[in-house]
């Protein structure tokens, strides 16, 4: 007979579990590879950054130049020369540069960035920003319109269909068609009635001294009317919630408005026209001055503990109001640091909107040091902080950057200079550059001592490189003239590179709307001049529409019709007496406007119940892949925007007063690897909007059970806590309003100071049927699953977790009045199987 075979432990060998552990690590390493790959901002490597992603809010997005995909911006991301960067609904950026200007960037805005001569060019194609100018200016285009701003300048701009700009302070020279004036503080570019608003700036933070409110002073010029001033102040974007309305004569250019903490969103306009959608945020906080973190109060340091400077600390006293994601740091930090607590005569003084800022300018010695967060209004000072820098040794031996190793330079007549980089030493007051033929740098062909900066530029047309290989270092000095220790040399040949040339955007086959046309910059690559642009409708280029000298990296600004058009790039020649070399051509297609959507009129007027929601429809647009729509009233007033994929929107209208509306769809594209993005004109329909009567009581035309008997209705609801919103009170919910919104919505007053909020339904039982923290004063009820026929309760109260406690109770009922359940019963049919 068969014997039974017994299995031990012993069978698991040693392999197995070195097996097992081997599968484990590569998928843990996946895994890591993942998250970095989804979360992971992209750099360039050799390329220096022109600013840097300071702060953002939500979504904000980089593209680089000879890149077809998005990447997500993180805190502290890099921006380069020529970087697309994009916002999305609700969501908002800054970019530091490191000429000391920056720029805010509103939701959906597009803009593209370059620099020349350190100098910020920002092409504002889409949405709305404000800038400052650092040191250089800053120039600001929008279509066939350039705003040059003088340094220390700012201004406001909206780009897209019309553009407008405002200059906030200090002064600019605005182009446009050709001609050029002279703009101030205060003035304006732009049709229709505009109102320059120098104060306060768009997302200003004031400080409220404790709970009591923050006084905003508003301080404007008007252009192009003069008839009374319109200030609207709201808790939401959409004006909803007013929380201050003025309307100065038009003899006046002040106003002053006192606020509680919070964020607000404001918007000023002549008061005979219709409100904008334009509007701006300011947020009234409660903030301490900065903490110091480091260095730390009597710390001593060395003086030359390694390549890096001196880096100062701190942590931002900005207070965000109650159950705020609202950016509330300051708009920006200045360091200071002396051989004086009070700051007399300061050796260092940085501005900077980071937490952090280096230095290499203090010496040995008792030093201190504070940061002041400037806001709107105020300033808050840290206390001073002392600490010390010991004598140290020596200075290290710099890093060099550039040329790497066994790199080739390009030394032919006309090239561009060759920079000899390497990172910054400590305590360095100058450096000394060699390159020499030698490895030990003996007999050098350059020499150059006293270098300021960590960076030389070689004059290639000076002649002294020849064909060959060379070998380069560098040395610090001291400020009192003490030469150290040089670098480790590096090598590289030097010779005639062949020229180059090569067209980087856009690609070939690449559709444009006729609109954003002007705003297409065509860029390339290469070291050769002169450079010309053409386009041609052939691809033989027998007749060029354009036929232009260019700048050596980019060509902008040119109308065309609408169809397909090739353009290409010529440059040289290439050697004396040649012809030019020119990149192949690519064929770009320019598309007219979008059609505009057919609305589904339907019903012009319409009756709703409470709960019921309305579905406007149209038919799907060729191309279009999101639409636009929106909602006004008779007078013109904003009531709804959303964009969606489907061709249909379903609202709920109860809410809304009587009377007349129109409602508009517009078709879009969005920007894709090979197309800009399009729109087209809107469609419009009409309607009367009008709101059927409420039942004055509960209609009963059968019973309900014994066990879910409505109890009699309160003419009053019970409140001690929240002021409740929405639903109302006794509100029934039938079958009709549940089949059209599967949801219930529940909302109450935000309590000042509170940290959240206790939400419960039960049933007339007392049964609890559900119980919740929320941190925001509303609630979506979209699974009714846990709700039967009868009547619920439902409560808030207010919490306040630091202080351990929380308000009374605020209670409403409602109604769910669904048909009952029939018993089913079954007819004994007697047996239907025998033996």
């Amino acid at each position: 007979m068969p014997k039974k075979k017994n299995i031990s432990s012993s069978s698991f060998r040693f392999i197995d579990g070195l097996v097992s552990i081997l599968c484990l690590t590569v998928a843990a390493g996946c895994l890591y590879l993942f998250w970095i790959d989804l979360f992971g901002t992209l750099s360039r490597l050799g390329e220096r950054p022109v600013g840097t992603i300071t702060w953002k809010y939500k979504a904000a997005q980089r593209r680089f130049s000879d890149r077809v995909l998005w990447d997500r911006l993180q805190m502290e991301s890099p921006v380069y020369n020529g970087d697309l960067i994009r916002t999305a609904v609700l969501s908002e950026a800054s970019i530091t540069f490191y000429n000391g200007g920056y720029l805010d960037l509103a939701e959906n805005s597009l803009i593209r960035i370059f620099t020349e001569d350190a100098i910020p060019q920002l092409d504002l194609m889409e949405g709305t920003l404000s800038a400052s100018s650092g040191e250089g200016g800053m120039i600001i285009r929008s279509g066939d319109h350039e705003l040059a701003l003088d340094s220390g300048g700012t201004a406001q701009a909206a780009g897209g269909t019309g553009a407008e700009f405002a200059i906030t302070g200090g002064r600019g020279t605005l182009r446009s068609g050709g001609q050029s004036r002279d703009m101030g503080d205060g003035e304006a570019f732009g049709s229709g009635a505009l109102t320059v608003v120098a104060s306060p700036r768009p997302n200003a933070r004031i400080i409220a001294a404790g709970s009591s409110p923050g006084t905003v002073n508003f301080l404007w010029t008007r252009q192009n009317y003069t008839g009374p001033t319109r200030i609207d102040l709201a808790r939401d974007r959409n004006f909803t919630r007013p929380a201050a309305a003025l309307e100065v004569p038009g003899g006046e250019n002040r106003a002053r408005v006192e606020l509680s903490p919070g964020t607000y969103y404001w918007r000023a306009y002549s008061a005979q026209t219709a409100a904008p959608s334009r509007y701006f945020k300011l947020s009234i906080i409660n903030a301490a001055p900065p903490r110091p973190i480091s260095p730390e109060e009597g710390q001593g340091l060395p003086r030359y503990s390694g390549s890096r400077p001196l880096r100062f600390r701190w942590a931002s006293g900005g207070g965000a109001p109650a159950n705020s994601r609202e950016n509330n740091d300051p708009d920006y930090y200045l360091l200071e640091a002396a051989d004086n607590p009070g700051m007399a005569n300061p050796a260092v003084q940085i501005r900077t909107r980071r937490t952090q800022a280096d230095t290499s300018l203090l010496g040995p010695g008792r030093w201190f040091w504070r940061v002041s967060a400037y806001y709107e209004t105020v300033s808050q000072v840290s206390a001073p902080v002392s600490f010390t820098i010991d004598e140290g040794g020596g200075l290290e031996a710099p890093v060099l950057i550039a040329p790497a190793p066994s790199a080739e330079v390009d030394i032919k007549p006309g090239s561009r200079n060759v920079y000899f980089s390497w990172r910054t030493v400590n305590g360095a007051a100058s450096y000394t550059l060699l390159v020499s033929p030698n490895p030990d740098l003996s007999d050098p062909v350059i020499s150059r001592r006293m270098v300021k900066e960590n960076y030389y530029g070689y004059p290639v047309d000076s002649g002294v490189l020849k064909t060959g290989q060379y070998y380069w270092g560098v040395s610090p000095v001291d400020a009192g003239g003490r030469e150290f220790s040089f670098s480790s040399t590096r090598s590289f040949s030097a010779g005639e590179i062949p020229p180059a040339l090569g067209a980087v955007f856009p690609p070939d086959n690449y559709t444009v709307a006729e609109a954003l046309l002007p705003d297409i910059r065509f860029t390339w690559k290469t070291d050769l001049s002169p450079v010309r642009f053409q386009i041609a409708g052939d691809g033989n280029f027998t007749s060029p529409v354009v036929d232009e000298a260019a700048r050596s990296s980019f060509f902008q600004g040119r109308r065309l019709p609408p169809g397909g058009w090739y353009w290409r790039v010529l440059a040289g020649p290439a050697v004396p007496g040649g012809r030019p070399i020119s990149t192949p051509p690519r064929r770009l297609v320019v598309a007219g406007p979008m059609p505009s959507p057919v609305l589904a009129a339907g019903e012009s007027r319409i009756i709703v119940s409470p709960g019921e929601r309305a579905r406007f429809r149209w038919q799907p647009v060729e191309g279009a892949d999101r639409y636009q729509f929106r909602l006004y009233n008779a007078g013109g007033t904003l009531f709804h925007a959303e964009e969606t994929a489907a061709n249909s929107v379903n609202l709920v209208l109860d809410e809304y007063p009587e009377g007349n509306y129109r409602w508009t769809v517009q078709a879009l594209t969005r920007e894709s690897a090979q197309g800009s993005q399009r729109n087209g004109p809107a469609g419009m329909a009409l309607f009367y909007l009008a709101k059927a009567p409420e039942r004055e009581e509960e209609p009963a035309p059968r019973a309900l059970p014994a066990a879910v008997q409505t109890p009699p209705l309160r003419s009053e609801p019970e409140e001690g806590g929240p002021p409740l919103i929405t639903p109302a009170h006794n509100r029934t919910f039938g079958v009709a309003q549940l089949r059209a919104a599967p949801s219930i919505v529940f909302e109450w007053e935000a309590v000042e100071g509170a940290s959240g909020y206790t939400f419960t339904v039960s049933s007339q039982d007392g049964r609890q049927v559900l119980h919740l923290a929320l941190p925001s004063p509303s609630y979506v009820l979209d699974d009714l699953s846990i709700l039967s026929r009868g009547s619920f309760t439902w409560q808030v109260r207010a919490n306040w977790e630091t202080e351990g406690k929380e308000s009374p109770p605020s209670q409403r009922s409602f109604i769910i009045d669904i048909p009952a359940v029939n018993q089913t019963t079954l007819q004994d049919i007697g047996t239907l199987y025998g033996k």
